[in-house]
């Protein structure tokens, strides 16, 4: 990606993250911008957001001002309750409240946990707040189609070594797809954590 494109996601992510932190929007960056700012992939596409789902309506709000709402195609693997995509200075961003995945019978859905937010970065003196890097490898796993990020997050993970257990613990215990449940038990015998 050129230093031109990055500049160009960051002040769009300046932008949105200024206004959802002075507004006091609970959200988490999530997508292939989270693994840019981790250092897994050296490409971001779009601005993935996962909002608390009693901040939506202000988040939108938030969006309208920085950006325009744009159409968003409605995908028979998702069942996500509220999804709203806008164009911010040529940059894509997707706002994402309960977020809901299919995987043939199964499905996940991820639930807001403020607690989550342990990681941050800052852009331009505002402070971003990362989402959770195995949320991410999971929303991965179940969309099925993004095998170039499950694998470059399954090499981050054995090579870094700060791979959740108890997160990991907590997905295990859950109603899983057996090609899933086998795909994260490799991986923590791989990370022997």
């Amino acid at each position: 990606m050129t230093t031109e494109r990055m500049t160009i996601i960051e002040d769009a992510l300046f932008e949105v993250i200024s206004n959802f932190n002075q507004t006091g929007i609970r959200y988490a960056l999530g997508g292939s911008a989270l693994l840019y700012y981790h250092g897994i992939t050296d490409t971001v596409h779009d601005l993935d957001f996962i909002i608390h789902p009693s901040d939506i309506e202000k988040a939108n709000v938030c969006m309208k001002k920085v950006g325009i709402a744009i159409a968003a195609s409605k995908k028979f693997q998702y069942g996500t309750r509220h999804y709203k995509k806008y164009l911010v200075d040529g940059v894509e961003v997707d706002l994402m409240a309960d977020l809901i995945i299919f995987h043939g019978v199964y499905s996940f859905e991820h639930h807001f946990d403020s607690s989550d937010l342990i990681q941050t970065f800052t852009v331009r003196g505002e402070s971003v707040k990362l989402g959770n890097l195995e949320d991410w490898y999971l929303i991965y796993l179940f969309i099925g189609s993004r095998e170039d990020k499950v694998k470059a997050l399954e090499k981050h993970f054995i090579e870094q070594g700060d791979l959740n257990k108890t997160k990991m613990d907590q997905i295990l215990n859950g109603d899983l797809p057996e090609d899933i449940r086998k795909r994260i038990t490799n991986l923590l015998y791989e990370v022997k954590v």
